[in-house]
């Protein structure tokens, strides 16, 4: 959640934000009957500059495990200073794996992804900064973190895939014609785990401002197996 620092008391400094809120999060069925409730005090914030937002904004997050099925999500800020109260409602689908099948989570959109210096494996590996905005400028990277999973091993336990990542403008033409997939990355990858996190920092210098669409392809060649995933993502000067 993306929460405007001119909105709310606050102090930014060094990537932090000081702050005084209380956090509230619903969790709620598909008919609206609630399963959870969370309410922490919040004292830092994580603070992004965004030439969008006067003063950046302050990023506030939480991890949740559900089991799959049809959610709806509500959260809220208030500014025990101001009193002042922010809030929204979403819907969230969870999706159900399977256990053989080659699969790719949904991409999460970041505005930055780290790798830590003792490289753990899995997802504690990277240090990943969200961009609840779904926007990059064009003097950024954009960054898109997935995991695949079920990937097939060989007898020494090594897995070999491809990985192809693929864009494209989402199509204004009143006839509704669309642009061809441009790949811009293709890689291939040898591992030595079922399942991998993987990252892309994308260079947008050169592309257009506008709403793109961005797709993974991942080809597993022991299994011959083949998945893909897609997301949206804005471009802006």
């Amino acid at each position: 959640m993306a929460i405007p620092a001119n909105k709310v008391a606050t102090q930014t400094a060094k990537g932090l934000g000081t702050v005084d809120f209380e956090k509230g999060l619903f969790v709620l069925n598909s008919v609206w009957d609630t399963l959870d409730v969370k309410r922490l005090p919040v004292k830092q914030l994580a603070w992004v500059k965004d030439r969008q937002f006067r003063d950046g904004y302050l990023l506030a997050s939480e991890v949740l495990r559900l089991a799959p099925g049809k959610y709806n999500l509500a959260g809220e800020i208030l500014d025990r200073k101001t009193e002042h109260v922010g809030g929204f409602r979403s819907r969230i689908p969870v999706r159900s794996f399977s256990k053989s099948e080659l699969e790719i989570s949904s991409i999460l959109l970041a505005r930055r992804v780290m790798e830590k210096p003792d490289r753990p494996f899995g997802r504690g590996r990277y240090v990943i900064l969200p961009n609840p905005v779904r926007e990059t400028e064009r003097n950024r990277k954009a960054y898109f973190y997935f995991e695949v999973y079920n990937l097939a091993s060989d007898d020494f336990g090594r897995t070999n895939y491809s990985v192809t990542y693929q864009t494209k403008p989402i199509a204004t033409d009143p006839q509704g014609n669309e642009d061809e997939w441009i790949t811009a990355v293709t890689s291939e990858v040898a591992g030595d785990h079922p399942w991998e996190p993987v990252y892309l920092a994308l260079d947008v210098t050169n592309a257009q401002p506008g709403l793109r669409d961005f797709r993974v392809i991942i080809e597993d060649k022991l299994s011959g197996q083949t998945a893909s995933e897609s997301t949206q993502y804005h471009i802006r000067w």
